[in-house]
């Protein structure tokens, strides 16, 4: 070797050297030339760039199955449940890279499989619309029994297996354009058996010892054992060894002892003027109270229980401010028994001068009559009610406390009934109305003679304001 190659061969290997420093720089959080995403390079691009182009790029892609005994069917991602994740999508370009990949990709190439998830059901449905005499595989049910999970049944299924259609979308969507897919029914294995999830369920058991303690109000909750194992997620792998929570069941629990220490809140009602004047306030407004760490909790528990971990934690109240509901009152009707909007149809029953009114919001449209009231053994009820049923005419029939027949009156006319069987009707067989009927009343409705019975039934109408007062 020449002095000259002595002095250039270090200099050579230095100036690889730098290159080769330099590529690795400019590559470690970027593609490397050779490799693919749905059909594109990546090459010199960061996930930050990867993520658009990989949503552009997969947006359309579609598979369609066909085959012996399959009616040929072209799928969306939307009808297959697909769903794909761009970010993880990109984040797999560089996680889990080696030195050697720097040497050997830009020559061997690298397909970066595309990250999707699928719905488990909308998968299924697909597969079933290919054959007409589709069953579903089912898989084992876990059943709590006492104190102890045990993984029970499941049977195959025939058709064309939701598997096949995954795994021809994953294909399409790594290649970057729609595929055919050639697909066969046959029978379907359900995912799992009840012997392959003896692990999962042995390890599930173990939730039930694990101590939950929630706290609100100076009350402790505790779920039981049964309600531990009930909340076991179902297996969505082949034979898992690790058993799972799933935070919804532990959510829908959690709803459930809400019940028993929130309350709805009470929202006040108040009658006001045009102006904005409050004239009677009808019911105080009470404010409700929510746990407003429902989905921390679940969340919190379902990380515990595989853990093998005690958890205790507090239910955070919140409250839930109630609201006023505002009924705009009729001018003048604030001095009236009853506070009518404008235009409100309702009936004054006045049980101390033995009257009734007709009103349209402030304005008296009918009345005052002379009417007979209940009588002191069945008096007329206080309070305001809205007419419900009305009739032309009928027959009406009362009974006494004992069950004996107090009356029997035919062709009562102009009825309207505005609290159990209690009404405003005609009365032909009275020969008297108002103060003067002495004890001799009604058994609790209001009694006019037929003509005025028939002005206030033709002014009336179902849902009609009906106040009963002193």
């Amino acid at each position: 070797m020449g002095r000259r190659v002595k002095i250039l061969l270090p200099v050579f290997l230095l100036l690889v050297a730098v290159a080769g420093a330099g590529y690795v720089f400019y590559f470690h959080d970027k593609g490397l030339p050779g490799q693919t995403i749905a059909g594109q390079p990546v090459a010199g691009k960061n996930t930050k760039q990867i993520r658009p182009l990989v949503r552009n790029a997969t947006k359309d892609i579609g598979i369609t199955a066909h085959g012996q005994a399959v009616s040929q069917k072209h799928f969306t991602q939307k009808e297959l449940g697909a769903k794909v994740d761009a970010v993880e999508t990109a984040s797999k370009m560089i996680a889990g890279r080696s030195w050697s990949d720097f040497i050997t990709v830009p020559f061997t190439g690298k397909v970066i499989p595309v990250a999707v998830t699928f719905d488990k059901a909308a998968l299924d449905s697909a597969a079933a619309s290919l054959t007409k005499d589709y069953v579903a595989p089912v898989e084992p049910k876990l059943v709590v029994e006492g104190q102890k999970l045990r993984a029970t049944g499941g049977k195959p299924g025939r058709g064309v297996a939701p598997s096949a259609l995954e795994k021809g979308l994953k294909n399409a969507l790594n290649a970057g354009s729609s595929l055919r897919v050639n697909t066969q029914p046959g029978q379907i294995q359900p995912l799992n058996s009840a012997a392959s999830l003896q692990e999962y369920v042995a390890s599930a058991n173990k939730f039930a010892p694990v101590k939950i303690t929630l706290t609100t109000q100076g009350k402790t909750i505790e779920p039981t054992a049964a309600d531990k194992l009930s909340w076991v997620a179902s297996p969505t792998e082949k034979a898992p060894k690790k058993a799972s929570a799933d935070p919804k069941k532990i959510s829908k629990w959690l709803a459930e002892k809400e019940k028993e220490v929130a309350k709805a809140p009470q929202n006040g009602i108040r009658n006001v003027t045009e102006a904005g004047q409050v004239t009677q306030v009808r019911q105080q407004k009470v404010d409700g109270t929510k746990v407003q760490n429902l989905d921390a909790l679940a969340k919190a528990i379902a990380k515990a229980l595989p853990q093998g971990t005690d958890f205790s934690d507090s239910l955070e109240m919140a409250t839930l401010p109630a609201k006023w509901e505002e009924k705009v009152i009729a001018p003048g009707a604030e001095k009236l028994p009853y506070q009518a909007a404008k235009e409100e149809k309702w009936f004054d029953i006045n049980l101390t001068d033995y009257t009734i009114s007709a009103y349209s919001g402030a304005n008296k449209m009918a009345g005052p009559y002379l009417m007979v009231p209940g009588s002191p053994k069945y008096p007329t009820p206080e309070g305001t009610y809205k007419v419900y049923l009305k009739r032309p005419i009928q027959t009406m029939v009362g009974y006494n406390d004992d069950g004996s027949l107090a009356y029997r009156a035919p062709n009562v006319p102009w009825i309207m009934y505005w609290h159990y069987s209690y009404a405003i009707h005609g009365a032909y067989w009275q020969k008297q109305f108002g103060p003067g009927v002495g004890f001799g009343g009604s058994h609790g409705c209001v009694q006019l003679p037929p003509s005025q019975a028939k002005e206030l039934f033709d002014f009336g109408e179902v849902g009609t304001v009906v106040h009963v007062h002193k």
